[in-house]
């Protein structure tokens, strides 16, 4: 009997079983598993325009005053 083939045999078997544990998981999550697909499809990007406060401007003669524009109109 030789012990050094069978450790070979069972690390080669244990690695092989690991692997496919990993790639069937992977392929579960990628493909079958639909959890995270909604949670990326709820998970957007929305995009909001923020107006700058008004603004004072002041020359020699006259002072000035900007307002931002509505965004209702």
């Amino acid at each position: 009997m030789n012990t050094g083939y069978d450790r070979q045999k069972i690390l080669r078997i244990s690695l092989l079983v690991v692997a496919l544990v990993i790639v069937g998981r992977l392929f579960w999550l990628q493909v079958i598993d639909s959890d995270y697909k909604d949670s990326a499809r709820n998970n957007a990007m929305r995009y909001m325009v923020q107006y700058p406060p008004a603004a004072k401007f002041t020359t020699a003669t006259a002072n000035f005053s900007s307002r931002a524009p509505n965004p209702t109109t």
